[in-house]
């Protein structure tokens, strides 16, 4: 099968979610026979694509042009750039010269017609999170009417969750989400239990509001009790992070814009995830699973992932409750069970096969049903 992914940026650098989940599905449905290439829209010439990916240039008329529509029109819209005039009709062009047998529209803010089956993965309902009142308001009635667009008109949608479906439908109740979970490739090694915490960490792209969010409230825990637990370092990694910090204790390390969040993230002895708003790819959890990677997180945080308080990850909803599920996380052979049930979950629930599968069958249908849209 001939698979054309489009994407609203290069994935040639794992510092998000969608990044990550792109980069696993293409090298998985490529192992598997299948020809795939991933367009997204290039806005700096310099940036250099993967193999695997066709980088559509933007003309720079075009770009002098949105600016002056972002300052007039869409000031508090981080989507309207894929509104611009040509944006989407240069993707088209694009992905329908590459001849594809479906097109798969990573994010509901890209949505364009194509003469081949068109499948929309909704990352997340933006609508769903986004402000009622002023800007916000009218930012998230024009979010709306990207999602709805969509979602209608789409030959399937794809979703990572029964709570993704649910949301899916409220706005659209004729449409019938396809669940696909997230799937991971394999850690190569197990994560490596140390005898005491000695680092915590969060991971995150910094330029998503949620994420800064739960950084600031990261910093204000550490700042009163981190250190008081015991523990030596708190470990920041993802994209934008400079941009999003400035001066943190010497105690904070910082890694931003890294290559590889995986790799950056070796030393973390537990991963924190204190999300309280937003929705979206949970991919720093499901690759803690596959790691072994000791996860304690807001009820939030690991929304839509089959997993149990006390069993492959530890719910906490305040810094006392942070506190004391660190304290209970002390003992390495508490950490040592948890990894272990981790990573049993991700093999039978979050593989990158059982993820790349379970695409190819919603594909399949959708060629088989012979509609373009």
């Amino acid at each position: 099968m001939r698979i054309a992914i489009v994407m609203p940026h290069s994935s040639a650098h794992r510092d998000s979610g969608d990044r990550v989940r792109t980069e696993t599905l293409v090298n998985v449905l490529r192992s598997g026979g299948h020809e795939v290439a991933v367009f997204y829209p290039r806005f700096n010439s310099s940036e250099q694509p993967a193999s695997y990916e066709v980088a559509v240039d933007i003309p720079r008329h075009s770009l002098t042009a949105w600016r002056v529509h972002m300052r007039l029109v869409s000031l508090f819209d981080r989507f309207a750039i894929f509104e611009m005039a040509g944006v989407k009709q240069l993707l088209r062009s694009a992905v329908e010269h590459y001849d594809p047998d479906v097109v798969d529209i990573q994010h509901t803010h890209l949505w364009f017609d194509c003469r081949v089956p068109v499948v929309v993965t909704a990352h997340n309902i933006e609508s769903m999170f986004s402000g009622r009142r002023g800007w916000a308001g009218w930012r998230a009635h024009r979010v709306r009417e990207r999602e709805v667009e969509a979602l209608s008109r789409a030959a399937a949608t794809v979703v990572f969750s029964s709570i993704d479906g649910q949301r899916a439908r409220s706005l659209c109740s004729d449409v019938d989400p396809v669940v696909v979970v997230l799937g991971t490739g394999e850690s190569a090694s197990p994560h490596r239990i140390r005898n005491s915490i000695d680092a915590v960490g969060f991971i995150g792209s910094f330029d998503y509001l949620p994420n800064r969010q739960a950084l600031s409230w990261l910093l204000a825990w550490w700042s009163s009790r981190g250190v008081s637990n015991g523990i030596e370092s708190l470990i920041l990694v993802g994209r934008s992070l400079s941009r999003a910090v400035s001066r943190v204790p010497a105690s904070v390390i910082t890694r931003s814009d890294v290559p590889d969040v995986v790799r950056s993230s070796e030393d973390f002895d537990v991963l924190i995830v204190p999300l309280w708003s937003g929705g979206g790819v949970r991919v720093k959890i499901i690759e803690a699973l596959g790691r072994g990677l000791p996860v304690v997180c807001t009820p939030l945080a690991c929304e839509g992932i089959e997993v149990s308080d006390g069993r492959e990850v530890l719910l906490f909803d305040s810094a006392d409750e942070l506190d004391a599920v660190l304290g209970k996380l002390s003992s390495s052979n508490e950490r040592a069970r948890m990894s272990t049930a981790q990573r049993e979950t991700w093999k039978a629930k979050y593989s990158a096969d059982a993820m790349a599968g379970q695409l190819v069958d919603v594909y399949l249908s959708v060629c088989s049903a012979g509609t373009g849209n």
